[in-house]
């Protein structure tokens, strides 16, 4: 499966560009065989792939979104400049190796700053699969966007639907509400950030998209059972045994 990497520079004379592409290029070489087995090659000075073998494309979000978005964090911490990744669909044969990439350049032109990491999704074939389809992409934008207002109208508007028509979409064809997975996202990702960082909690609250942090205190505690605080104390508990 071919990942597309852009280097979203802007418009630099050419002898600066190849210094710059060059140097990405190598250093992504370096860094992302740390994570998982990957072959990196040049395409041309704005872009590269990363090819990665996979034993199964079950889960290939989770496996390959914290790697990516990690890798595009270190690069733009030395060179500057951000890099935008396109994932394309997984290929059961090496000789379809083109088609993978054809497909992840195909939503390359989706990627932001604030959406870096893209991944190529099959058209559905029956309604109930397009709507299912849909969900996932909805779900997808709400991951990536956290810290952005993310209420019913907000996310309507950018997916250009009617609000009661995505909270229908959702209660249908996902397995929560609209506003529970969002909750649970928020939570979810502020749990992982309380066991992998040293974020404040009114730090953690901002950063997953609580308007206050005594509103993310209460929300935690109800869905947890604990406060942010105690969750955090419980993590450095078991750190230290």
């Amino acid at each position: 499966m071919v990942a597309v990497a852009e280097l979203a520079h802007r418009e630099l004379p050419t002898e600066r560009l190849v210094t710059l592409s060059a140097g990405v290029s190598n250093m992504a070489a370096d860094i992302l065989p740390k994570y998982r087995p990957c072959t990196v090659t040049a395409s041309n000075l704005s872009h590269f792939n990363v090819l990665f073998p996979l034993d199964s494309p079950a889960g290939l979000e989770q496996q390959l979104d914290g790697v990516l978005k990690k890798t595009g964090q270190i690069l733009f911490n030395y060179f500057s400049t951000p890099i935008h990744w396109a994932v394309g669909q997984p290929v059961q044969d090496i000789l379809q190796i083109q088609q993978s990439q054809r497909s992840a350049l195909s939503v390359l032109t989706q990627v932001t700053d604030a959406q870096p990491v893209m991944f190529y999704l099959p058209q559905a074939t029956t309604p109930v699969a397009h709507r299912a389809q849909t969900v996932v992409q909805i779900q997808n934008y709400i991951c990536h966007n956290l810290s952005k207002p993310l209420s019913l109208n907000d996310v309507a508007a950018v997916f250009n639907f009617s609000p009661n028509y995505l909270s229908q979409l959702f209660s249908k064809n996902g397995e929560s509400s609209f506003v529970e997975f969002v909750t649970a996202t928020r939570i979810s990702t502020a749990k992982e950030l309380m066991a992998t960082t040293d974020l404040k909690i009114y730090e953690i609250s901002d950063r997953v998209g609580f308007e206050s942090p005594s509103y993310f205190s209460k929300v935690f505690k109800k869905l947890e059972g604990v406060s942010p605080r105690e969750y955090m104390q419980r993590l450095q508990g078991e750190s230290a045994q």
